[in-house]
């Protein structure tokens, strides 16, 4: 009995499903890579990778489930803790919001976006919207790549605040826009200066 083409397409993705499946099922499985030996700490903290941090302290660079201690993840370099320390990220008992205290959280929200050329359109859409509905929203905009006119166009107009997003702080790989590695770095940025203003 010949296979039709229905069929055989019936029959690729049930193994395609199965595959998937399988391959669901050895994840969560396995546990995740210890890369680096656990040191302790005298406050009861393991640091599970090491790291010296600009300000000399002692940092963990692998990643830990909240829920699962146990559950590490790679270690990441130990160049990035200087851009962590200059974002305020290495110590994170200090640098959060209490959302329980009433007094901490802005009255009116802040918009925050970044822009390039090539969403130049979108972005003037995006600004008449807001305008629109909230004629007095303060918005934040970070150029991550605008040419000179777009980007004085920006600054010309009431409740934006420009910001040109500084690329030379941050590893090469961070320019390509199409990977959105920016996007943790504007929002880090963005909730640093306005916890500050807290």
């Amino acid at each position: 009995m010949p296979i039709t083409l229905r069929r055989l397409r019936y029959r690729l993705q049930l193994v395609m499903l199965l595959l998937i499946l399988l391959i669901i099922i050895t994840i969560i499985q396995l546990p995740y890579p210890i890369s680096c030996p656990s040191q302790s700490i005298t406050t009861n903290v393991i640091i599970n990778c090491p790291c010296r941090a600009p300000d000399n302290s002692i940092v963990d660079m692998c990643y830990q489930l909240p829920e699962n201690q146990s559950r590490i993840g790679r270690q990441f370099s130990c160049d990035h803790t200087r851009i962590l320390h200059q974002l305020g990220l290495i110590d994170q008992d200090d640098n959060y919001v209490d959302l329980s205290r009433v007094d901490a959280i802005p009255i009116d929200p802040i918009m925050i976006t970044a822009v390039s050329d090539s969403h130049w359109l979108e972005m003037r859409q995006l600004i008449s919207r807001i305008r629109a509905f909230r004629p007095d929203q303060l918005l934040i905009v970070y150029d991550i790549g605008l040419s000179e006119s777009n980007a004085r166009h920006l600054q010309s107009l009431c409740n934006v605040r420009y910001r040109k997003f500084e690329f030379d702080n941050y590893p090469s790989y961070v320019r390509k826009l199409t990977e959105f590695r920016w996007k943790p770095i504007v929002i880090a940025v963005s909730v640093g200066a306005l916890v500050a203003t807290i």
